[in-house]
C-alpha cells in the first residue's frame, strides 16, 4: 500500500514538474528599463535612446518625452545597456543596469557633459546661431534643441521673459 502512494505522488509531482517547466516565455517575468537623460542645463527632450541586450543587440529604441524620461517595457530579465544616440546618429553616452526577478524595472539616468553634447550636435540649453528671420519664423542652426529656451526681444527695446 505504502508502494502505492509513494508511486502515485511520483507520478504527480513528475507531472506538475512538467507543467511548470514548459511554461511559455510570456509567462515568464518581464522587465523594463527607464530613467531620465538630462545635460548641463537640465532635461533632454527628443533624444533617441537605444536598449542593448548583454550581447550587443538593439532590443528596444524609444525618444525621450519633453522632461527627459524614456522607458522601455516587456524585456526579458538581465542585463542592458543604454545608449543615448546624438544628432549625428553617434552615441553620446551609455549607461547599464539590469532587471531581475525581485527588480523588474532597472533605473537607468544618464547625465551628459557639454563637451558629449557638442561631440553627438545636441545643443543642451545653448550654441544656437541666429540664422535670420522669415516672416514671423525664427531660424537658428546649432543641433536639437534640449533642454535650452530662446529669448527674443527687438532691437533697442529692454528684453523681459514675462512678455
Amino acid at each position: 500500500m505504502m508502494k502505492r502512494i509513494l508511486l502515485s505522488l511520483s507520478v504527480v509531482l513528475v507531472f506538475a514538474a512538467a507543467f511548470v517547466w514548459a511554461q511559455p516565455v510570456s509567462a515568464q517575468a518581464k522587465g523594463t528599463v527607464s530613467g531620465n537623460i538630462t545635460g548641463p542645463n537640465g532635461a533632454l527632450a527628443g533624444l533617441k535612446v537605444n536598449i542593448l541586450d548583454s550581447n550587443g543587440a538593439v532590443v528596444g529604441t524609444t525618444t525621450t518625452s519633453a522632461t527627459g524620461a524614456y522607458s522601455v517595457a516587456g524585456l526579458p530579465l538581465g542585463s542592458y545597456t543604454v545608449q543615448v544616440v546624438g544628432k549625428n546618429g553617434g552615441v553620446a553616452a551609455t549607461g547599464t543596469g539590469i532587471a531581475t526577478a525581485s527588480l523588474t524595472m532597472a533605473t537607468v539616468n544618464i547625465a551628459l557633459t557639454s563637451s558629449q553634447l557638442a561631440a553627438a550636435g545636441i545643443a543642451g540649453g545653448g550654441g544656437f546661431t541666429f540664422l535670420g528671420m522669415t516672416g514671423t519664423t525664427l531660424l537658428i542652426g546649432g543641433g536639437v534643441v534640449a533642454g535650452g529656451a530662446v529669448l527674443i526681444h527687438q532691437a533697442g527695446k529692454p528684453s523681459s521673459p514675462n512678455r
